[in-house]
């Protein structure tokens, strides 16, 4: 059933919806936040997806109308603007620059359509540990989205930051086997990622602390990794040290972890 009838009026129960998606179940607070943070007023939406690093996605919106359609009549299959590809690397693109198939762009059309939204640009920011693709939509078309992006970035990433901040306990309640990501407690690594201030260096670990972290995570002590690997305890310590500072990590179990999600073992 489609959420808004042709004059734009809501159609459904929305209580009905709740189990869909974090965007209808946390309405209320997401429309208050809009407000109170001032969401720049030229986006009239917003979304912000998270995507991590085994392919697992966290979406949440001020488009709750939108999630009911996208939930039950298969929308999903629009998003080709989240494909790695196109998006690594890049600040921002323009969404109607993407080449969509025949059926990405019905999917679209009606969705533009039917709630009156045109999307205008997706921001991107990644870190070692996931990515956003945080887009933006306005009642009408904007016709120099790159321009307008330069106008808005700083409001919206400040509006964004703050967002996350105000939600950070809701998304890490969904999300119980990211919780332990530093993108999602720590504020200042949060902020610094949404704001540019973080240089995105893909981790790299030399061969040996490769071997270093694959012993540790088999319950290895140091000492034995040392002895499997005729080097020293001192050595595996400093191979230790190196690992938890790449992958960003408080201790070297985290390290682990960080190292088995992001298929580095």
């Amino acid at each position: 059933m489609h959420s808004i009838d042709q004059s734009g009026k809501i159609c459904v129960n929305l209580n009905d919806y709740n189990e869909l998606a974090d965007s209808i179940r946390f309405r209320q607070k997401i429309d208050y936040l809009v407000k109170k943070l001032k969401c720049p007023k030229d986006i009239s939406n917003f979304s912000i997806s998270i995507i991590f690093k085994n392919g697992q996605r966290y979406y949440i919106s001020n488009l709750y109308l939108w999630a009911i359609p996208y939930r039950t009549e298969g929308y999903y299959r629009g998003d080709v603007d989240h494909n790695y590809s196109l998006y690594d690397g890049k600040e921002f693109f323009i969404q109607r620059n993407v080449k969509y198939d025949e059926m990405q762009i019905s999917i679209i059309q009606v969705l533009e359509s039917r709630y009156s939204l045109s999307t205008t640009f997706a921001m991107i920011r990644q870190c070692s540990e996931c990515d956003f693709i945080i887009e933006a939509y306005n009642k009408k078309r904007i016709d120099d989205p790159e321009k307008f992006y330069y106008l808005v970035r700083d409001d919206f990433e400040r509006f964004i930051f703050k967002f996350l901040d105000a939600m950070q306990k809701e998304i890490i309640t969904a999300l119980p086997s990211y919780a332990w990501l530093s993108v999602l407690n720590d504020k200042e690594y949060r902020k610094k990622i949404i704001t540019r201030q973080f240089e995105n260096k893909t981790a790299i670990l030399s061969p040996r602390e490769k071997e270093c972290l694959l012993y540790i995570s088999q319950g290895k002590s140091m000492k034995e990794v040392a002895n499997r690997l005729h080097i020293s305890d001192e050595t595996v310590n400093t191979h230790a040290k190196a690992i938890r500072r790449k992958l960003n990590s408080k201790n070297i179990t985290q390290a682990v972890m960080k190292a088995c999600s992001f298929g580095m073992l």
